[in-house]
């Protein structure tokens, strides 16, 4: 399903194949959690017809008294906000944790995808407590960076380039479904973007961002440049490190 390498079972948890089916099912079910930009569901997504399910913290940890297993066991966490996808569904989880440190990096992120950049820590405590109110929304995030605040530094020009910690299956449905939409047509992708789905989602994402603020130039990229959490409008020194051709990267000015 793509979601594990099985090369990388420790030699501890091949012991039984209890073992193995401890860490590579919960890696799977913890993995497809981190790379997806919906809550999982247990009751479908650690199922396996009927060969696995999904227990709490105190039935697992029983399993310490009666096998080594337990060391094979991968529980889900709470969110990370270095991990979550910078998205709405994101902005929630960090959310239910009601913890401001973690906000602040979760912000920091939410600028770093807005083309600019800001340390965590030095970001306003009154910034992180209205993210964290009971009325606090993406979009509300979203408009609060287009302002570009002084607390953070900022970029005048970006592009809009796919996140590499997504799977290339699931950045080519995106790439499908952003040319779905009509904003610019996906024949004129040149041949050396098609190369791999990440110099054809760089070229596909880029110019519908383009497209867009063409359009509209007061448009916000962390909203418009999210494409479900898979992309980011992202500075000329950020995405310069990525492994992309650079002429399948459509860099605008934003100011």
């Amino acid at each position: 399903l793509g979601y594990v390498d099985c090369s990388t079972v420790p030699k501890e948890c091949k012991v039984s194949v209890f073992d193995t089916g401890n860490f590579v099912l919960g890696t799977h079910f913890k993995r497809k959690s981190q790379l997806s930009d919906t809550s999982p569901n247990p009751l479908s997504d650690c199922h396996f017809n009927g060969l696995a399910k999904f227990v709490s913290s105190a039935e697992y940890l029983k399993f310490g008294n009666v096998s080594q297993a337990a060391k094979c066991i991968v529980p889900i966490g709470k969110p990370d906000p270095e991990s979550v996808f910078v998205s709405p569904h994101g902005m929630n989880e960090i959310h239910g944790t009601n913890n401001k440190t973690a906000m602040k990096v979760f912000i920091s992120r939410a600028v770093k995808h807005s083309a600019g950049h800001a340390v965590a820590a030095e970001i306003p405590d009154e910034v992180a407590e209205s993210a964290l109110s009971s009325n606090a929304t993406f979009s509300s995030m979203s408009a609060l960076l287009s302002a570009k605040p002084e607390w953070a530094s900022w970029s005048s020009r970006g592009a809009c380039v796919p996140n590499f910690g997504c799977r290339p299956a699931d950045v080519g449905a995106k790439i499908g479904e952003v040319c779905s939409k009509g904003v610019f047509d996906c024949g004129k992708i040149p041949v050396r973007c098609k190369s791999s789905v990440w110099n054809t989602a760089a070229f596909a994402f880029g110019s519908y961002f383009k497209n867009l603020h063409l359009h509209n130039n007061s448009v916000q990229p962390l909203v418009e440049c999210n494409i479900g959490g898979f992309a980011s409008f992202v500075a000329a020194d950020v995405y310069g490190t990525l492994d992309l051709d650079k002429q399948c990267v459509v860099d605008i000015k934003t100011a």
